[in-house]
Order: structure tokens, then sequence, then C-alpha cells
């Protein structure tokens, strides 16, 4: 993997671009090797603190204006982690994009689109409407006979990424409402 590593993603400040590890692959996958070999003798699962964080970085959309909303967030990783954990996840990814197929997942899965996710919506709206309208029961059906169902409820949360990031004055990032430092936030 590290041998095909993508040449023009970015990287975290301070790290060696992907050349670097296309260039010194063999050398790599043997230290690599060693490091998992090491810290996983144990039965701990650990992986060195740099290949699991992430550095924030706020893109601009093209062609949109200033506001915080028309930024990207994009979270980047060390190059090493990222393909070494690639590596160790190749051989099952079949398996877990047919396991996740059966959940109602939308983003980054295989055939899936925003058709599909409205479709499963409008779908759940059907299902929960036709169910209460079954539980309906007026003084005139309960004369005729009619017992009343048990209660029918039916929830729907939708998640706005986007107005989040729009509903901050222009400049305050999410990572320094939420308290971080303004260094993580970096551009």
């Amino acid at each position: 993997m590290l041998s095909r590593a993508p040449l023009r993603k970015a990287v975290p400040h301070g790290h060696p671009p992907s050349a670097i590890w296309r260039l010194c692959a063999h050398e790599a996958a043997r230290t690599t090797s060693l490091i998992i070999n090491k810290n996983w003798q144990n039965g701990e699962n650990e992986v060195p603190q740099n290949w699991s964080d992430a550095q924030l970085v706020l893109f601009k959309k093209p062609n949109t204006g200033t506001e915080a909303g028309h930024h990207r967030p994009i979270g980047l990783q060390d190059q090493l982690g990222k393909l070494t954990f690639r590596s160790l996840l190749f051989p099952y990814q079949d398996y877990i994009y047919g396991f996740t197929k059966q959940f109602p997942q939308y983003g980054y899965t295989p055939q899936r689109s925003h058709k599909d996710a409205l479709r499963r919506v409008f779908e759940h709206c059907r299902l929960v409407r036709s169910e209460c309208l079954m539980q309906k029961c007026t003084l005139r059906d309960r004369f005729a006979g009619a017992q009343p169902t048990s209660l029918v409820r039916g929830v729907q949360v939708t998640l706005d990424l986007a107005g989040r990031l729009r509903c901050h004055a222009q400049g305050q990032t999410c990572p320094r409402h939420a308290g971080h430092a303004p260094a993580a936030s970096a551009y």
C-alpha cells in the first residue's frame, strides 16, 4: 500500500508528503510491521498517537462566498498510519461493505445515493402515518365496539451540519466555538 500512496493528498503540517512514502515504501513497510508487532504483542492494539490524530483544516468550497458555511472541514491524517490501516482493512473490505448495506448508510457506501436516502425517509413517514391512522378510534367507533390500539409513535431526526457551520459568525470556526485552541483549526 505504501508504494501506491496517493501523490496529491494533503498531509498535516510537519508530516512527510506521500511521495516520500512511495520512494521508501520497502524500508517503511519493514519498520511499520516492527512497530505494529511490538505494540500489539501484549494484546492491546495500540498505535502511535500521530497515526490516529487528525488536523482539522477548513477548505473554501469553489465558487462560494466567505461565510463559515462555505468552507468544507477536512481531517488531515498521517499518511503512514492511514495507509497502514488501509492495508489492514483491505482483506475485510468486501465483508464491511456487505455488512453496512443492511443498515441505512448513504454516505460513502457504493451503490447508494441521495435518492435511496430520500426513498427510505418517505417510506418511514408513510409507515408512521398509516400506523397513526390505524390507532385512531372515535367515540362513534367505540360505540360500534372498536377497541383503541396501543400507542404508536414515530421519530425522525435530521442533522444539517452545513447549517451548523453557517450559524457562527464569520471567522469563528466550530473548533474555536467548542473551546479548542485556534491552532487546531489553522488554515
